[in-house]
């Protein structure tokens, strides 16, 4: 068997996620062994993910100190595998849906965590969309650095990444700085010591006005563009203070972010007030383990109590300061949490 698979043990590790592999099936249940994880990816029987797959990344327990940093470094695991084999298939790999994180196996009636995606357990409605209603979204942009802006700020929309949901969201502001910059300089990065062959636009000054309109000053520009660089050049280590620095920072280059894209195109953010999808949202179950007979894990469970988990207080998108075990209207938590929908593959074995 795999070897890193052997190591497993109950309270190890075991996340959970929704994965699309560019294909219809494949030929049996999938082990891979990668970067001291083990995961596993297979066909589920759920009709409600038909067409995807479910993908479980399983670590160590004493890797990560808590399940949040275990959460986040379990979606870079499980993306590097996605890349590879989307060169081997030639097919676009991706996360359909984070689900969550606990730990691999529960002995009955013993308690566990489990954190959750609040997308997961909250049930958000979804937005009723008419183009015909929206036609300034359309209207040509000719500008390339405004087009490629539009783009990064998407990525950092959808992605599972919070590394590289930051770097899209500081591209996002970069690309327009560009547009905005006439200056050319050599530069040599503070992270790697590597510096450009070529002079590059000098967009520091240009960004910095662009962080001070929405209120942010140059220390905290310069926080934002050195978490940028760190990620960038991979001499940031993924540890929960390298973590805490970004969920403390992403509220800050989403709001100038979502500001550029404003102001220097058609483009209006349709919902007006937003949740930002850039935070760290998680419903934390506590549970415990009652019987052998399910068709989806061989259990069933009770959920004993819950709690609404949050990295930091949020910036000014929202509107609102939210703390750990703090619900409010812009997560409607279900009145009944026992009778909630739990994704059946999240739960432990």
């Amino acid at each position: 068997m795999i070897q890193h698979q052997e190591k497993i043990t109950s309270r190890d590790w075991k996340f959970c996620a929704v994965v699309d592999l560019g294909i219809q099936n494949i030929k049996e249940e999938q082990h891979i062994d990668f970067n001291e994880h083990f995961i596993r990816i297979f066909k589920p029987k759920d009709k409600a993910v038909h067409g995807f797959f479910v993908a479980e990344v399983y670590s160590l327990k004493p890797k990560y100190n808590d399940n949040i940093t275990a959460f986040h470094n379990s979606i870079e695991i499980l993306n590097k595998v996605l890349d590879r084999i989307s060169i081997a298939t030639f097919r676009y790999c991706k996360i359909i849906s984070s689900i969550g994180i606990t730990q691999f196996k529960a002995e009955r009636n013993k308690p566990f965590k489990m954190l959750l995606t609040t997308d997961v357990i909250t049930h958000p409605p979804k937005k009723v969309f008419d183009a015909q209603e929206y036609s300034e979204l359309f209207q040509d942009i000719r500008e390339q650095e405004l087009n490629d802006s539009i783009s990064e700020f998407s990525l950092g929309i959808n992605s599972s990444s919070i590394y590289l949901k930051f770097s899209h969201f500081y591209n996002c502001i970069e690309r327009v700085a560009q547009l905005f910059t006439t200056e050319n300089v050599k530069y040599k990065c503070k992270s790697c010591g590597e510096s450009n062959e070529t002079p590059i636009k000098a967009t520091g000054n240009k960004m910095k006005d662009l962080f001070k309109i929405k209120g942010y000053n140059t220390k905290e520009f310069k926080k934002c563009r050195s978490i940028r660089g760190k990620i960038a050049h991979g001499s940031g280590a993924r540890t929960k203070n390298f973590n805490d620095d970004i969920f403390s920072n992403l509220p800050i280059v989403e709001s100038v972010a979502l500001h550029v894209i404003e102001k220097y195109t058609s483009l209006k953010l349709i919902e007006g007030e937003i949740f930002p999808r850039s935070n760290d949202q998680f419903v934390e179950l506590t549970g415990k383990k009652r019987w052998n007979k399910n068709i989806f894990s061989n259990a069933a469970y009770d959920i004993i109590d819950h709690c609404i988990k949050f990295s930091f207080v949020m910036h000014e998108i929202g509107n609102c300061k939210m703390k750990e075990g703090f619900i409010t209207d812009h997560i409607p938590m279900n009145p009944n949490p026992w009778n909630s929908n739990i994704f059946p593959y999240a739960w432990p074995y």
